[in-house]
């Protein structure tokens, strides 16, 4: 159970994170599309009849993941950052 409060905060955070932080599209974009499935998904995953639900959460969380990767892979590959 409360790995799914986990989850519900994580995709709340996910949601408020771009005003918090003040960073723009395209990471603001993917956030406020993710952090409300994610939370809404938690919170139906909660009941014990929609517990099958919680593999949403897993499919978000390696989205999120691959995410990061290409966003990484991105800056490594235009020099972004100006790290040689």
């Amino acid at each position: 159970m409360w790995i799914r409060l986990v989850n519900l905060s994580i995709g709340l955070w996910l949601m408020a994170a771009p005003a918090v932080l003040s960073y723009g599209p395209p990471a603001a974009d993917f956030h406020r599309i993710v952090g409300p499935t994610a939370a809404a998904a938690a919170a139906v995953a909660m009941a014990q009849a929609t517990r099958s639900l919680r593999w949403v959460n897993l499919l978000l969380g390696w989205t999120i993941i691959g995410w990061i990767i290409a966003l990484v892979m991105s800056i490594r590959e235009h020099r972004i950052i100006g790290i040689r």
